[in-house]
């Protein structure tokens, strides 16, 4: 499989690998990778999406690869349009995300999360612990907790509040 890209889209690096065959480009498993990919678009006759790395000006983004068989052939050969989105920011948001929810969920802190308007959005099982509630109860004694928590935050421990600008 070639490579082929509108020129006038072309980074100085991706210039380089214009009308290139894929193992020209990308490493052996990079190139296996995405001509399987090709491959299984081709034979399926489907859109085929792909999530992979790659090494880019000495940091990994991570990319989506969307691949759809196309309507038009290449020295007498099928192509496939293939459209590479760039998910780092999202990947990276997810893992953030990911580990958030294990610090909340294993901490052996109780721990509250409310929305601005104060309405309960979720707790952790040790919130629940400190307080002698069931996750089922916890909505219901939610109100009384709160003026509680505004109230006597000293029972609590040291509260930091943040008005929203």
């Amino acid at each position: 499989s070639r490579v082929l890209f509108r020129s006038r889209l072309l980074s100085e690096q991706r210039e380089k690998s214009l009308g290139k065959y894929i193992h020209e480009v990308y490493t052996k498993e990079q190139s296996e990778f995405f001509q399987n990919a090709i491959t299984q678009a081709l034979e399926a006759k489907q859109l085929v999406v792909v999530n992979y790395e790659l090494d880019i000006d000495d940091s990994t983004r991570h990319f989506e690869g969307r691949i759809k068989p196309a309507n038009y052939k290449v020295d007498d050969k099928r192509t496939v349009v293939f459209v590479a989105i760039d998910v780092t920011k999202r990947v990276k948001t997810e893992v953030q995300g990911k580990l958030i929810s294990t610090v909340f969920e294993s901490s052996k802190e109780g721990m509250i999360i409310l929305d601005n308007k104060l309405r309960l959005v979720t707790v952790n099982i040790s919130f629940c612990e400190m307080y002698d509630e069931s996750m089922e109860s916890i909505p219901e004694a939610i109100p009384e907790l709160i003026n509680e928590f505004i109230h006597d935050a000293s029972k609590i421990g040291r509260a930091s509040c943040r008005e929203r600008v």
